[in-house]
């Protein structure tokens, strides 16, 4: 770790002298173990070196409350910082100093990317130092060379009206060519999309997007300018038609929005170690430099995981489902009323259940429990103490999002061919592990004692299915990983003989799958009947799922049920717990 460490400084000192190559220097040391503390002291040093007073450092975070901790923890005298943001707050905290006199200047990577879009960051002044690019440059959490773009095909038919209304009835009838055809076309085929832009410009057509009157409203209507935003860019280039399930169709790209002069850029993620994207990246790009690395041990976290599903579907509002899974995260933190909890969840929305309301009336004291959101729970350190965490249901993205994640990184281009699936499955399994390694890092686990994380247990509610529990022994080394069934269910009538009948089948050695045919036999049903009254009835969804089976077919529809192993997802038996 100290060595791992070192290499920070030793990458941070290159920079400052000019002999850096150009690459993305990735550090990816887990939470906790000093990244910022070595940044707060390089700074400090390169202040104190009269021979290096040109060199400036530039520190991109992604959230504005990052700046306030980072100033805080790095005590650097007035006048020798300013911020960058569009927050007259946070700008506040660097008091009069003018961002391209201040040695240190932070900002947003939300403003990087803004500013650098499309030009050089040689070329961008507002990042400059005493007249020329900063030459220490560094970047907090993770880092991705653009965005990858999906516009959904209910997009698509949510702008049609407004196209209309507007006078553009031509384009909106491109757009519904479009929508019609890709509704019916096969996943993963290409084609052209529409020239957009020879029919009207940009910024004429963003102008017909209503001023929001109130918060809510806001949010929708900057949903629908990025989404004509990305229509322009994508007109007139090949895209990919993803299927994205109950989602609809979807059409995808990326676009590369930070130049590559960015480099050298030091990139401090501790998920680096397990993001496929770095490894996509390092693999087609050739701009990673990988930093040495060591992970914590984690000998004191226990990892109780219940084996049933956890993306939003689990949490639909209303349903006997997400009313389980809320009254089992009640009963778990209750196990131990007298300790502080923290949960992270989905964010509430007209279709998925508002965790916190729903738990905390079930709770004796809910002043001792802290919810936190996805994508609210990286970076913070404020539940540094709390040895209790429940991570209530994994994130999930759709099929297109993983692709376009994937094309980004690897900087294929649509045009370019397919992107293999195996490749789009190992993206979707390296953002899951980011995110629980995030998640559970927000706790006392981040914290650590020489090599040893603290001791803490953590609360995982991910199917088998998603090869997320697979990947634990992995993500903690040397953790504890325990089954956690919070649910006691009274199983009756065909749900519960068809649950007792493949116990007893998947007991028996040699036994991989079995068909449905087979149970239907033994339970007197019809295929009909069985789907409706057993396979899709949720105690036994439930029930299957905590035995670690799925349903399985040889090709495009299930005719069994299978047993998951720790082989399906590429890891062997001795690596899965």
């Amino acid at each position: 770790m100290y060595a791992a460490l070192a290499d920070i400084a030793a990458t941070l000192a290159e920079m400052a002298e000019g002999g850096a190559e150009q690459k993305i220097y990735l550090s990816s040391l887990d939470p906790g173990i000093g990244k910022t503390t070595v940044l707060s002291h390089f700074v400090d040093a390169l202040l104190e070196d009269n021979s290096l007073e040109h060199v400036g450092v530039l520190v991109c975070v992604a959230r504005l409350d990052e700046i306030k901790t980072l100033v805080h923890r790095m005590g650097l005298p007035a006048g020798w910082f300013a911020c960058y943001t569009s927050d007259a707050q946070v700008n506040a905290l660097g008091g009069d100093t003018e961002p391209n006199k201040a040695r240190v200047l932070f900002t947003t990577q939300q403003m990087v990317e803004r500013r650098l879009d499309g030009q050089s960051f040689a070329a961008c002044e507002v990042f400059h130092y005493r007249g020329k690019p900063r030459q220490v440059r560094i970047w907090d959490e993770s880092w991705l060379p653009g965005e990858g773009i999906t516009v959904s095909r209910y997009a698509l038919s949510d702008l049609l009206s407004l196209l209309v209304s507007g006078g553009y009835r031509r384009l909106a009838d491109k757009l519904e060519d479009l929508f019609f055809r890709v509704r019916s076309i096969e996943d993963g085929t290409r084609l052209e999309f529409p020239d957009l832009a020879q029919h009207a410009e940009l910024n004429a057509v963003l102008s017909l997007v209503d001023s929001p009157r109130d918060n809510a409203e806001a949010k929708y209507q900057e949903q629908r300018r990025e989404q004509l935003s990305l229509l322009w860019y994508l007109s007139g280039r090949t895209v990919v038609v993803r299927r994205d399930g109950k989602d609809g169709n979807a059409v995808l790209s990326y676009r590369d929005t930070l130049p590559e002069d960015l480099a050298p850029l030091l990139v401090l993620d501790a998920s680096g170690r397990v993001r496929e994207t770095y490894a996509e990246m390092e693999k087609h790009r050739d701009n990673i430099a990988r930093l040495a690395s060591a992970a914590k041990r984690y000998d004191r976290l226990t990892v109780n995981v219940w084996n049933t599903g956890g993306g939003k579907s689990s949490f639909e509002r209303g349903s006997a489902g997400a009313k389980e899974l809320v009254e089992a995260i009640a009963a778990t933190i209750n196990t131990k009323p007298g300790e502080e909890w923290l949960v992270i969840h989905h964010a509430a929305s007209k279709r998925t259940e508002d965790i916190p309301a729903g738990v905390s009336p079930l709770l004796p004291d809910a002043s001792k429990v802290h919810f936190v959101n996805w994508g609210r729970h990286a970076a913070t350190n404020a539940f540094a103490h709390v040895k209790n965490v429940i991570l209530a249901g994994t994130l999930f993205y759709r099929p297109s999002q993983y692709e376009a994640l994937g094309r980004l990184a690897a900087g294929m281009k649509p045009e370019q061919g397919e992107y293999p699936l195996s490749a789009r499955k190992r993206i979707e399994l390296g953002e899951s592990k980011h995110g629980i390694l995030q998640a559970a890092c927000r706790g006392a686990v981040r914290n650590c004692d020489g090599e040893q994380a603290h001791a803490a247990d953590a609360y995982l509610i991910a199917s088998v299915r998603s090869g997320i529990p697979q990947t634990l022994p992995e993500l903690f080394p040397g953790c504890r990983v325990v089954r956690w069934a919070p649910v006691k269910r009274a199983l009756t009538g065909k749900v519960k003989e068809a649950v007792e009948y493949l116990q007893r089948r998947f007991s028996a050695p040699g036994t991989a799958v079995v068909k449905f045919s087979e149970v239907q036999k033994v339970l007197g049903m019809s295929a009909a009947n069985f789907r409706r009254a057993v396979r899709q009835h949720p105690a036994f969804v439930a029930e299957i799922a905590e035995l670690s089976l799925v349903e399985w077919g040889p090709k495009a529809l299930f005719t069994a049920f299978k047993r998951v192993d720790a082989s399906d997802f590429g890891f062997t038996p001795s690596s899965a717990q």
